[in-house]
């Protein structure tokens, strides 16, 4: 397993400093032996659903006697046992069915666009294909569905319940996915059963666990988003430790550390906790945890996953050829040259001055200028005038991943300003603090975007009265070389992030902060689908300044 200091100040997808992840490249593309993913809420998460134990305080919701519903939220028994009386007595209250009680704490909108872990592992499965790919999901939604439709016809892609698993087994592609736990989606009959409280787990437990077993037996097994607490998960696990005999290989499952309080600055002592939490998963249930410092650089794995299955000649980490595809020299060689596009010297992270000045007209430029990111801001602006502030100012703030050496000799996991189109700095120094962590609690919405591989519209920290910026949009910059393609694909397998673009405001994106239309911004009025189409406009913008 990855060490302490390679997970804080190395890195993490190396195949010295991590060899799990080699031999999970060993596996999947470098093997025949049949991979089942086991899918579980971070996929979800990631698209702005919520958690299970935020989903069962939506259930509460449903309480209406104010005193009960307060008692519930409250209450801190074992998840599955809250779940089984909340579930209960909101069915109680609301005269509704169970899987719409479900449904309605699920989703706060109809339409839910998959993130890209959702994307990533149905884009592996579908490469994988029919003969090697199975995918198991405990969540009740459909986005994995809605991803394989970006790769199979919609004749292969199907859902099936735990009660199918027999089916499943002998009958099933990699298109058909087994939703464990059943599945709630809007506008559509649920696929039953669903488990979500004690009774269910008890009574549809063990033909979960005799299928979870059966996966361990016959492929590889890898668990994505899963935090491996669950019984039915973990009891199959532990049957299959140490049988060398029926289990092809152990199974793998990526992890990303969260903080575990809010605010905390404590960044290695979180990663360290986390790490001895995974011993028990690698000495007890016999598994290979792979750790990851962001959500981002998880996807990133399973991206390069399907480079390395279509390109294994060229994909080998223990090469030393500058222009292997293996993720460091690649993304080195990207970085490298994303830099050289704003005018920075070799090494350097800042560009000087007269390339910062040309840096900041662009920006300035695709901002207020004719072109298709402008046009569409002063159209939202038009659309929702009566609710926002008239006098709101924007900027636009380019972030590349820092390429400059810390304390440890290497380059820290961390986002650095390189040019915004509001003002240039004339000297090198007035950059200093420019620099930040890419950690999940950070307080810049540009390294919370990266950490999380996800549109982020955030609020920025108010500690000081002489602040400009109230919040902004941050987009994670992705690179894509469609050097290398699937036959008959036009869509490129080298994708790299490689920083953040962010449309700073003036004024306030949370509507929960403010009390009327003076000080809103026009970001804080956007449905789903407006801010999903001026992120991807900000980041074909930021693809275009990178080339």
């Amino acid at each position: 397993m990855i060490s302490e200091h390679s997970l804080v100040e190395g890195n993490a997808f190396s195949s010295t400093e991590q060899p799990y992840l080699s031999e999970l490249f060993d596996v999947v593309a470098g093997d025949t032996i049949p991979v089942t993913f086991v899918v579980g809420a971070g996929s979800s998460i990631q698209a702005s659903l919520p958690s299970w134990q935020v989903l069962i305080e939506r259930m509460c919701e449903k309480i209406r006697d104010p005193e009960l519903r307060k008692l519930a939220l409250a209450e801190k028994t074992d998840p599955m046992r809250k779940a089984e009386f909340v579930l209960e007595m909101a069915i109680e209250e609301t005269m509704q069915r169970e899987d719409e009680v479900i449904r309605d704490a699920l989703y706060q909108t109809k339409k839910i666009p998959p993130g890209p872990l959702a994307h990533a592992i149905a884009k592996l499965a579908a490469a994988l294909g029919d003969k090697r790919a199975r995918i198991i999901t405990t969540n009740f939604d459909g986005l994995i569905e809605t991803s394989l439709s970006g790769h199979l016809p919609p004749s292969q892609i199907k859902s099936m319940s735990v009660t199918q698993q027999k089916r499943w087994r002998s009958e099933a592609g990699v298109g058909t996915v087994l939703h464990i736990h059943g599945m709630v989606v809007p506008n559509k009959n649920p696929l039953e059963p669903l488990i979500l409280s004690e009774s269910h787990f008890l009574k549809y437990g063990p033909i979960v666990r005799s299928l979870i077993l059966n996966q361990l037996k016959k492929s590889c097994v890898i668990f994505v988003g899963v935090s491996i607490t669950d019984p039915n998960l973990t009891g199959p696990l532990w049957d299959a430790r140490g049988d060398t005999t029926t289990i092809p290989t152990k199974p793998f499952v990526l992890i990303v550390p969260e903080s575990s309080s809010p605010g905390s600055q404590n960044d290695r002592e979180e990663k360290r906790y986390a790490l001895k939490k995974a011993q028990y998963l690698e000495s007890k249930l016999g598994m290979r945890p792979i750790f990851l410092k962001s959500h981002s650089q998880l996807v990133q794995v399973l991206w390069d996953l399907d480079l390395a299955l279509t390109e294994p000649s060229l994909y080998v980490f223990t090469r030393k050829d500058p222009q292997s595809l293996a993720y460091g020299p690649r993304f080195q060689r990207r970085l490298n040259a994303c830099y050289s596009a704003i005018g920075c010297p070799a090494g350097g992270d800042f560009p000087p001055y007269n390339e910062a000045q040309k840096l900041s007209e662009r920006l300035h430029d695709g901002l207020n200028g004719t072109g298709a990111l402008a046009e569409e801001l002063r159209k939202l602006r038009r659309k929702y005038k009566r609710q926002s502030a008239p006098d709101e100012s924007f900027a636009l703030f380019l972030w590349l991943r820092s390429r400059q050496p810390g304390a440890s000799g290497k380059a820290p996991y961390a986002l650095t300003q390189v040019g915004n189109s509001a003002h240039v700095h004339r000297e090198p120094w007035s950059n200093r603090g420019r620099r930040v962590p890419i950690v999940g609690n950070s307080d810049y919405p540009a390294a919370r975007a990266v950490f999380r591989g996800t549109n982020l519209l955030g609020s920025l920290p108010s500690e000081s009265p002489y602040r400009i910026w109230e919040g902004m949009l941050a987009v994670p910059v992705r690179i894509k070389d469609t050097a290398f393609c699937k036959a008959g694909s036009s869509h490129g397998l080298d994708i790299l992030t490689v920083g953040t673009i962010t449309l700073n405001t003036t004024h306030e994106v949370d509507k929960e902060k403010v009390d009327n239309s003076d000080n809103t911004s026009v970001l804080a009025c956007l449905s789903t689908e407006e801010l999903s189409t001026l992120a991807g406009l900000l980041e074909d913008f930021s693809r275009e300044i990178l080339k």
